[in-house]
């Protein structure tokens, strides 16, 4: 094994606990999001009336769920060129934001247009 050169013996790179205990923290609250969405999803398309049958309520409740990755999906790259352009920190505390307040206001709409 080679000798390390010199003066870099008691060098210590410390893991920034802080910021990676925020990013699990942002880690967390987008999974919470999408998670959450399973149990009241069929509730939801049957409650907005969006179908007639109970035998399809699963197939749009699919279209829900896919919806809501693709979005994801399509915006990744924006995200990540506001991320180059402003700074991860900023763009993340803002989708942290962002996400968190959609959550609240959809939980609070009566039908499926105010989703629109």
């Amino acid at each position: 094994m080679p000798d390390a050169p010199a003066g870099t013996e008691n060098v210590v790179t410390p893991l920034p606990k802080f910021r990676t205990f925020m990013l699990c923290v942002a880690l967390l609250n987008e999974s919470i999001s999408y998670s959450v969405l399973f149990p009241f999803v069929g509730y939801m398309i049957e409650s907005f009336h969006m179908t007639d049958s109970k035998d399809t309520v699963g197939y749009y409740a699919g279209f829900v769920v896919a919806s809501f990755q693709f979005a994801q999906f399509l915006t990744t790259v924006v995200w990540g060129k506001l991320s180059d352009k402003y700074g991860r920190r900023l763009i993340i505390l803002c989708g942290l934001t962002l996400i968190s307040a959609s959550s609240l206001w959809s939980q609070h709409q009566p039908c499926h247009g105010h989703f629109i």
